[in-house]
């Protein structure tokens, strides 16, 4: 059976992002509306080992509800702001309040318990189930967002489905963005959150779920750690969403990107040249930091990553992978075809569910 969402919606919801109601509070309503097409079979979502038949590509489409969110993000202008120039987009974030963004929006504090703790002068949250639940397992969630942009809507949703699905607690460490993002102090940070949940949880299995410029973090944690021989047990898993990385892309990578470029209604390859000035990263220098998809992954934890082939950063993945498994490293590649750079977050539509329930799958999986 195949539903289709009313085509009166779409102008509704353009009204709702421009009177600045697109909020958690209405997430049921969200969830009614993009409802749109259910049927199974267009979904397309395979690991790299998979052979896909010519029939099976076929029968795989976008639906209505897909590309009603395709709209609206355009209409929120993100790809737009992601092609300034450095001192524009510099500008841009230097006036932009994102203080209501940075803490748990209100109503999860009924759904949820959250405690908030200060690490190094900066908030980490922790979100759990209320009442009993499970400690063998506790979920480190990094959000994405360009060392630029403080937690979305999308990813307080995420992090609260995440504690839905698998009923594990959540730790959201609210890392320093710019204008204050330095990596030595950014790192440290993490390393201090994630004492404290090998403190709290004991020997529960952290696995860390990251999306973007979070999976920067996540991948240069490990690094960090085994670089500077810190004496800590690494993270059961990693789960990598839409990994991004901005600098140390050669000729034939940064062609392809920009053949993408087209189809990407988040990110424009503009910020390829932005955010390493915006950061002064030295020219040319790839480190733990600056260019987390290289290094030495041979004793990394289990790494799973999702990326769709319309994100501009889908060409850098197949090199990582085959370097990672070259090393020794243990890594599965999930493709999502013709799907925006971070779907697996987006709300209510069955492209997201279908990469988020396998992401479940592999947070439960022994």
């Amino acid at each position: 059976m195949k539903i289709t969402a009313p085509m009166y919606t779409l102008p509704f919801l353009f009204i709702l992002v421009l009177s600045g109601c697109i909020t958690v509070k209405a997430m049921p309503l969200y969830r009614a509306l993009f409802s749109g097409d259910t049927h199974a079979e267009r979904i397309l979502l395979y690991k790299d080992s998979e052979t896909i038949p010519p029939e099976r590509l076929a029968r795989a489409y976008r639906g209505s509800s897909y590309k009603m969110v395709e709209n609206l993000i355009l209409s929120e202008g993100i790809k737009k702001r992601w092609t300034y120039d450095t001192e524009k987009l510099a500008a841009y974030f230097l006036k932009l309040d994102q203080s209501k963004r940075a803490i748990p929006p209100s109503v999860y504090y009924k759904e949820f318990t959250i405690e908030k703790t200060v690490i190094n002068g900066y908030p980490c949250y922790f979100i759990s189930p209320k009442g009993i639940y499970s400690t063998e397992k506790v979920i480190l969630d990094l959000h994405g967002g360009g060392f630029v942009y403080e937690m979305h809507m999308i990813h307080w949703e995420f992090a609260a489905n995440l504690v839905r699905s698998t009923g594990l607690p959540v730790c959201i460490p609210m890392y320093p963005i710019f204008p204050t993002t330095d990596p030595e102090i950014t790192v440290h940070f993490i390393i201090e959150c994630y004492k404290e949940l090998l403190s709290r949880y004991g020997e529960a299995k952290i696995i860390t779920v990251s999306d973007s410029a979070g999976t920067n973090l996540s991948l240069s944690l490990i690094h960090y750690l085994l670089l500077n021989n810190y004496n800590l047990p690494l993270p059961d898993r990693l789960v990598l969403i839409s990994p991004a990385m901005v600098v140390g892309n050669d000729e034939t990578i940064l062609a392809e990107m920009k053949r993408i470029e087209s189809h990407d209604v988040m990110l424009a390859t503009k910020m390829l040249e932005t955010l390493p000035a915006l950061f002064n990263f030295p020219p040319g220098e790839l480190n733990w930091f600056t260019a987390p998809l290289y290094g030495d992954f041979s004793q990394f934890p289990r790494m799973y990553v999702f990326s769709g082939t319309y994100d501009i950063f889908y060409p850098q993945i197949a090199p990582f992978v085959e370097r990672a498994r070259n090393q020794g490293a243990s890594i599965e590649f999930y493709t999502g075809y013709e799907m925006m750079h971070e779907w697996p977050l987006v709300f209510a539509i069955p492209e997201c569910q279908a990469a988020f329930t396998e992401i479940v799958t592999i947070i439960l999986m022994p």
